[in-house]
């Protein structure tokens, strides 16, 4: 099978010249909350000034404080745990297998060859800013480990499904000549090759298109002759339309996140920018004005006769003026200052900062603060109170973001883990995992502030079961106390950590049957005893 590249490339052109409205909102955004990314429309050199234009920091300063809290937020610590959609039905052995490939994956992506940490920072800044991103999830040329990378949105377009998930992607990428040469060196063009062979243009960048699709996107008139293969990979030279791979792959390597979206519509939006967009120009130009006038106030605008002076007047410290005295008494009757009017600023100065804190709940970073305690709770239920208030604001928020950005990177890294054998033998995986789909539970501060109140909710139900036991000792049967311990444990330690259930049983019983061979001797001994004591003769 041969790929089309005129009809690929015509489909690829339609996609990119469709959102061209896009870009320029994009770079818009970008101009005043992420100017080293403003290159959506415009190139930028190296070592260009990208905030030059702007009066104030405090739009980037607060994105920036958003989109790391974004980050910190959804990769807390041990922010993964691997499980399957039928969780409350496994058994301990499958518990601690996934619990075990969980600390495997996560080495592997936090192995300094992956570069996952880089590149999932320059993915919170985009999904927090632009409202999604792309990032590449594969096997390193050295298979021995993960290779993450990210793009530029700029470079990249995608479909849906009729689902509404992403699943054909096109990414524009600039490798150099030699670099193209390395990786294709049977199908690069004769241009290349020769770039390559002169050696003066080696290092010249080249412009390249990927495309993932599915089989059925790509040839919907026939049968995939390779099923379990269900996605089409083609690399290709962009000026010369030389296909340079053409292959049939297990999934699409990239990850499109997306935060917010609107039906209908590919594309995501933040919901943090877009509405803070107008109080970020609102903030640049109420600084210009406010600068202005802070300068006419300091050196205020003077007015002269034209024939007094020789030069420019030379305001700054040790500066010199020539003056032509000729009829004039005083250099005061050649110049005066313009009167200036400042009673305006106090007031500007307060509009300026109540527009820059209203900023911060417009990228809500009021809405992503976890309670701490200070004091003002005085039991554990009331602290619980305020992080499930705390976490009704947050995770509305995180959820999208969550199940698109870490869901789809924790999948597709699972997936390429498991096809290059970094989770060991298959007969090793327990016989109950076998044809189960893979899920992930995701970990953040919230959950975990949540999962530690409910540890306090049964702490205090242990307190009124213990207050109503005094009056009637018979309120102890109201709960099953080995369940509710169970659960309250399982929500804060790891399952390596816990004994299987059929393995507590077994130990209750026979605690159970010591209990009753320990009350069956002592009844014995007392029965002894009386036996003893009775008067001889009396039976």
């Amino acid at each position: 099978m041969h790929a089309d590249p005129e009809a690929l490339f015509a489909r690829s052109n339609n996609l990119y010249t469709g959102r061209g409205d896009l870009l320029s909102m994009w770079q818009e955004i970008a101009l005043n909350f992420y100017p080293e990314r403003a290159d959506f429309t415009t190139q930028q050199s190296v070592g260009a000034d990208f905030a030059s234009h702007l009066m104030n920091s405090t739009p980037p300063l607060i994105r920036r404080k958003m989109t790391d809290t974004i980050g910190a937020l959804l990769r807390a610590d041990k922010w993964f745990e691997i499980s399957t959609t039928r969780e409350d039905q496994l058994q301990n052995d499958s518990k601690k297998w996934l619990e075990k490939q969980t600390k495997v994956q996560y080495r592997a992506m936090y192995d300094r060859k992956a570069n996952f940490s880089k590149v999932a920072k320059a993915g919170d800044a985009d999904i927090g800013t632009f409202g999604q991103n792309v990032i590449s999830i594969d096997l390193a040329s050295s298979a021995d480990a993960l290779i993450y990378k990210g793009f530029h949105l700029r470079d990249c377009v995608w479909c849906e499904d009729e689902s509404g998930k992403v699943d054909e992607v096109h990414v524009k990428w600039k490798p150099t000549a030699i670099q193209l040469n390395g990786m294709f060196p049977d199908s690069v063009s004769d241009q290349v090759k020769e770039m390559v062979r002169g050696g003066k243009k080696a290092y010249t960048a080249i412009e390249c298109l990927h495309i993932v699709m599915p089989w059925a996107n790509y040839e919907p008139n026939l049968p995939n002759p390779l099923p379990n293969m269900p996605f089409v990979s083609i690399h290709m030279e962009s000026d010369t339309k030389q296909v340079l791979e053409f292959k049939q792959v297990r999934r699409n390597r990239y990850n499109v996140a997306r935060w917010s979206t609107v039906s209908g519509y590919q594309y995501a939006h933040s919901p943090a920018t877009m509405v803070a967009l107008p109080d970020a120009r609102m903030i640049q130009s109420m600084s210009l004005v406010l600068l202005d006038a802070g300068e006419k106030g300091v050196q205020p605008p003077m007015i002269g006769a034209r024939d007094a002076f020789r030069s420019d007047l030379n305001f700054y410290s040790g500066g010199f003026t020539s003056v032509d005295m000729d009829g004039l008494r005083s250099v005061k009757d050649a110049i005066t200052s313009i009167p200036m009017d400042k009673t305006g600023l106090p007031m500007g100065f307060e509009m300026l900062e109540g527009v820059k804190r209203g900023m911060a709940d417009l990228m809500f970073l009021n809405d992503l603060k976890l309670p701490s305690l200070d004091g003002s709770e005085k039991t554990a239920y009331e602290f619980q109170k305020r992080v499930q208030e705390a976490a009704r604001n947050a995770l509305p928020l995180l959820e999208p973001i969550e199940s698109d950005y870490n869901g789809g990177i924790c999948e597709k890294t699972f997936g390429v883990l498991l096809d290059n054998g970094f989770f060991g033998r298959q007969e090793d995986i327990p016989e109950q995992l076998l044809g189960q789909d893979i899920d992930f539970q995701f970990k953040s501060p919230f959950r975990t502030a949540l999962d530690q109140a409910g540890g306090a909710k049964f702490i205090e139900a242990m307190q009124i079961i213990e207050a109503g036991a005094q009056l009637d000792p018979t309120v102890t049967n109201q709960i099953d106390v080995h369940e509710a311990t169970r659960e309250s444990l399982e929500a804060i330690i790891p399952a390596s950590w816990m004994r299987d259930e059929k393995e507590v049983a077994a130990m209750v019983q026979q605690d159970n049957e010591r209990q009753q061979q320990q009350q069956a001797m002592e009844q014995a001994g007392q029965l002894a005893q009386m036996a003893g004591a009775l008067p001889e003769g009396v039976a």
